[in-house]
C-alpha cells in the first residue's frame, strides 16, 4: 500500500526563488569585486600612481636577439681608411637641384652631424662631443612641446638596439622608471653647460637592460642617487647612439643613449594634492551604504528562516491533534505485569534449552 501526501510543501516558491536569485547575484558581485580589487590600477584614484607601475617587467623575449657587446676598437691596418656612412632619411629641406631653399628645422639633426657619431662604441669620442653638447643645449633651450610634437613614441628598446643606425639623431619619447640618477662631470663646451645628470631608466621593453639618459636639469624635488622605490618619468630627447659602458661585473655593455630634455616626473599624486577629497567621502559613504544594505538583507533572510522553523517545520515534524488524543487510548502495562509475563513465557523456554545442552 502506498501513501501519498496530497498537500506538498512548496520549498521552491516564488519567494524562495527570489531569495536564491539574490544570493547568486551577491556571490557574483563578490567574485567580480575580488577581481577588480586585486588589480593595483583600481586603487590609483586613492593612492596615486605608484612608482614603477606597468614599467618594470621580466626580461624581454627579444633580448636573446640583441648584441650587448660594443664593437671592437682595434686599429685598422696601415693604408686602410674607415668610412662612416652618413644616415640618410633625416628630415632635410634639400631640393632636387641640390640646394637648400630654407634651413633645417631647429630641432632636426643633419646627416653631416650624424656622420660624426661613432655608434656602438665605448664612451664618448672626441668627434662626438661637439654634437653631444649641442644636443644637450638644444633640449635645454627648445620648448618641450616642440620636442614632443616631433618625437616618436613607437620605437621600442629592441628596435633601437637592433636598428640603431636608422634612428641616430631621431627624437624619441620613452616612459619608464629611474633606478639610479647621478650627476656626472661636464667637459668644456660652447653651450655654457655646467650640470649634466645621468639616469638609468628601465621599462617593460628593456626588461633588465637600461636606457642611459642624459639631461641638464631635473624637476624640483626629484630624488637622486640609488632610487628605491624607482621614480617613474617620461623623457623626450635625441637617440644619440648605442653607448658602451663597463658594468659592475667588469664586462662591457651597451645601452641606448638618449640626450633628453628635463624629464617629466610622474610622481604619485595624493587625493589631497588632486583636490579629490570629496570623491573619497562619496566612495566611502557608498561602501558604507552598500554594507548596511547587505546586513539588512542577511537579517531578513535570517528572520525568514526562523519564521519557517516556527511555522512550517513545526507543522511537518510535530504530531497532529488526533495522534495526541489516540495516545491516551493505548493500553498500558506496569513493570510488575511485564516481569510476570516474561517469567511465565520466556523462563520455561530458557530452562529447557539449558537442560538440553
Amino acid at each position: 500500500m502506498r501513501f501519498q501526501n496530497q498537500q506538498r510543501t512548496r520549498y521552491l516558491s516564488r519567494r524562495d526563488q527570489f531569495r536564491l536569485a539574490v544570493m547568486v547575484c551577491l556571490i557574483g558581485f563578490v567574485v567580480m569585486a575580488i577581481d577588480v580589487a586585486s588589480r593595483p590600477s583600481s586603487w590609483y584614484w586613492l593612492t596615486g600612481i605608484p612608482a614603477g607601475d606597468g614599467q618594470s617587467g621580466e626580461r624581454s623575449s627579444a633580448d636573446e636577439k640583441i648584441s650587448f657587446k660594443p664593437k671592437s676598437n682595434r686599429d685598422l691596418p696601415p693604408g686602410v681608411i674607415r668610412v662612416v656612412e652618413p644616415k640618410i632619411g633625416t628630415e632635410s629641406t634639400e631640393t632636387d637641384e641640390g640646394t637648400n631653399d630654407k634651413p633645417l628645422a631647429e630641432w632636426a639633426v643633419t646627416p653631416e652631424q650624424i656622420a660624426t657619431i661613432d655608434d656602438n662604441s665605448v664612451g664618448l669620442r672626441n668627434s662626438e662631443r661637439d654634437l653631444y653638447y649641442e644636443l644637450l643645449g638644444r633640449t635645454r633651450d627648445l620648448p618641450i612641446d616642440t620636442l614632443k610634437k616631433n618625437a616618436r613614441s613607437d620605437v621600442s628598446f629592441t628596435v633601437l638596439m637592433n636598428e640603431s643606425t636608422h634612428f641616430l639623431g631621431e627624437l624619441v619619447t620613452i616612459k619608464g622608471e629611474f633606478r639610479r640618477l647621478t650627476q656626472i662631470p661636464v667637459g668644456q663646451n660652447d653651450q655654457n653647460l655646467t650640470t649634466v645628470w645621468e639616469g638609468w631608466l628601465f621599462n617593460r621593453d628593456s626588461g633588465t637592460n637600461p636606457y642611459c639618459i642624459r639631461c641638464t636639469s631635473l624637476p624640483q624635488g626629484m630624488p637622486t642617487g640609488e632610487l628605491s622605490p624607482p621614480v617613474v618619468v617620461e623623457v623626450t630627447g635625441y637617440f644619440f647612439k648605442r653607448y658602451g659602458y663597463p658594468r659592475a661585473d667588469f664586462e662591457l655593455h651597451v645601452a641606448p643613449l638618449i640626450v633628453a630634455a628635463e624629464p617629466k616626473w610622474m610622481k604619485p599624486v595624493s587625493l589631497a594634492d588632486r583636490g579629490d577629497g570629496e570623491v573619497a567621502k562619496y566612495v566611502l559613504g557608498g561602501a558604507a551604504v552598500l554594507g548596511l544594505g547587505l546586513l539588512v538583507i542577511l537579517w531578513r533572510f535570517r528572520a525568514g528562516d526562523k519564521q519557517f522553523e516556527q511555522q512550517h517545520l513545526k507543522r511537518l515534524s510535530g504530531a497532529s491533534d488526533d495522534a495526541i488524543v489516540s495516545i491516551g487510548e493505548l493500553p498500558t502495562v506496569t513493570v510488575e505485569e511485564s516481569l510476570r509475563q516474561f517469567a511465565e513465557t520466556q523462563l520455561p523456554e530458557i530452562r529447557s534449552e539449558n537442560e538440553a545442552e
